[in-house]
């Protein structure tokens, strides 16, 4: 079974970089998530996603809150 922490780690994640970018659309967000790293949006793994989501972040140095 997966761990279920994971969704709120992604979506707590998705919810800051989308509030740095409300001009993006949600959809223009994770296609670019996956598009840029070749992933296959359909086939990915949750773990995965989230280390590209963590990627984006940090090469686009969004200033994490602590």
């Amino acid at each position: 079974m997966r761990d279920k922490e994971r969704i709120s780690e992604i979506l707590g994640l998705l919810q800051y970089y989308w509030e740095d970018r409300p001009d993006m659309r949600f959809c223009q967000i994770v296609s670019n998530l996956t598009f840029f790293n070749e992933l296959d949006i359909f086939y990915i793994e949750d773990d995965v996603f989230l280390e590209s989501l963590k990627n984006a972040i940090e090469r686009d140095k969004v200033v994490m809150p602590m």
